[in-house]
C-alpha cells in the first residue's frame, strides 16, 4: 500500500519559508503601507505555528495511543526519530552560525567573556544566539516532540494532550504580558525577571511549541475524523482567525493564529496523492534549505555588499529592506538548487540540510 503525500503541504512550506525571510529582512521597512504591512504580519506570524503543525501531522499520522505502549512499537520509533533529526539539526547548525553571532557580539562591542556566556545560553535555554534567530523553532520543536511523546509514552489521549498544550500555551500569554508589566509588585516582577534573564521571551518549546506540535499530532492521530470538517468549515475559521490577527492580535499564544495555521494546514491535507509529485517535492526540500540558510545571505548582504555596521538588520537604515529581502531570496533558492543536487551524490549534505 502507497503512502499518501500531500503536495499542497509542501508548496505552503516553500511559501512559509519565504515568509520568514520577510520577518528577518522586514521588506516593507520604509514603506507607507499599513494595510500591507497587516497582510505581511499575518503570514510572518503564522508561519512557523505551520512548520510546528505539518512536521507534527506528518510525524504521527495515521497512529494511535496503543502504538506507544513500549520504545520498540511503531509510534515510539517514529517519534524518537523526528526527535533526534531535530536534535541533530539543531545541534549542526548552531555551531555553523557561531562566526556569524560573533560578528554580531562584534558590532555590539560585547566583550569575549560576556558574548560567549550568551551564546551558552543562546544554546541550552534560547534556540537561538545573536543572530541565529531561526534555530529557536528546532529546539522548541525537540521540546515539543518530547513533551507529547511522554505523555502518550503514559497512556494519554490525543484530546487530553492538546488540552494540557492549550493551557501551557494561554500559559505563555499570560507571562508575555506579565513581562511587559512595568509596574508590577515585586512578588511578582522578581520571579518574572528572573524568568526573563533566565529564557528570555515565551516562545519556546514549552509555551508555544508544545500547543502546536500536539495540534498537529491531534490531526495526525485523528486523521478520518478530521478529514470530515467541511471545507466551509475550515474556510470559515481561517477567515475568523485573520480577521483577528489582523484587528486584535496575531501573537502566537492566542487562538486566532492558530485558526489560521491549523486551518490552512486541513485544508492541504485534504489534497493527498498516493505518488509523489518531484516539483513539490523540490519545494518541500527548497524550503527547508532557505530556512536555514538565509540568516547567511542576510549577514553578508547588510554587513558585505552595503558595508553596514549596525547590528540590527531588521531595522537597518543603512540597506533597502526590500532589496534585501529579494537578494535573500534568489540566493537561498539558488542555494536549495545547489545543495538538493549534489544532495543526490552526499549523503553528507543530505544529512546536514535535511533534504
Amino acid at each position: 500500500m502507497k503512502k499518501t503525500v500531500y503536495p499542497w503541504l509542501d508548496l505552503l512550506k516553500l511559501i512559509m519559508a519565504v515568509s520568514v525571510v520577510a520577518v528577518h529582512t522586514n521588506p516593507l521597512y520604509g514603506f507607507d503601507a499599513p494595510f500591507a504591512s497587516r497582510v505581511l504580519n499575518v503570514l510572518e506570524s503564522i508561519s512557523v505555528p505551520f512548520f510546528f503543525i505539518a512536521s507534527s501531522f506528518l510525524c504521527f499520522r495515521g497512529l494511535c495511543v496503543a502504538q506507544f505502549q513500549d520504545r520498540t512499537s511503531t509510534g515510539s520509533c517514529r517519534a524518537r526519530s523526528t526527535i533526534s533529526k531535530f536534535v541533530w539539526l539543531y545541534c549542526a547548525w548552531f555551531i555553523a552560525y557561531i562566526p556569524i553571532d560573533c560578528l554580531g557580539y562584534w558590532l555590539d562591542g560585547t566583550s569575549l567573556l560576556k558574548a560567549a556566556v550568551l551564546e551558552v545560553r543562546g544554546f541550552f535555554l534560547l534556540g537561538e544566539g545573536r543572530f541565529s534567530w531561526p534555530l529557536w523553532y528546532l529546539l522548541a520543536s525537540v521540546v515539543g516532540f518530547i513533551l507529547v511523546y511522554a505523555m502518550l509514552r503514559k497512556g494519554m489521549s490525543s484530546r487530553r494532550i492538546l488540552g494540557a498544550s492549550f493551557l501551557f500555551l494561554l500559559g505563555g500569554f499570560g507571562l508575555s504580558l506579565l513581562l511587559k508589566w512595568e509596574g508590577a509588585p515585586v512578588a511578582i516582577s522578581l520571579p518574572v525577571k528572573i524568568y526573563s534573564l533566565t529564557f528570555g521571551n515565551t516562545r519556546n518549546g514549552l509555551f508555544e511549541g508544545f500547543f502546536y506540535i500536539a495540534l498537529g499530532m491531534y490531526f495526525g492521530m485523528n486523521l478520518e475524523s478530521v478529514k470530515k470538517i467541511g471545507v466551509s468549515t475550515i474556510s470559515t475559521a481561517i477567515a475568523i482567525g485573520a480577521l483577528g490577527c489582523v484587528l486584535i492580535s496575531s501573537d502566537q499564544h492566542l487562538l486566532f493564529c492558530a485558526l489560521v495555521s491549523g486551518g490552512i494546514v486541513l485544508l492541504s491535507m485534504r489534497g493527498g496523492v498516493q505518488s509523489q509529485v518531484p516539483i513539490f517535492t523540490r519545494m518541500r526540500q527548497a524550503s527547508t534549505v532557505i530556512y536555514l540558510t538565509h540568516i547567511v545571505f542576510i549577514a553578508l548582504y547588510v554587513f558585505e555588499i552595503c558595508g553596514s555596521r549596525q547590528s540590527d538588520v531588521t531595522s537597518n537604515s543603512d540597506v533597502n529592506h526590500l532589496a534585501l529581502f529579494c537578494f535573500t531570496v534568489v540566493a537561498s533558492l539558488l542555494t536549495s538548487a545547489g545543495v538538493i543536487a549534489l544532495s543526490k551524490r552526499s549523503s553528507v549534505i543530505k544529512k546536514v540540510f535535511a533534504v
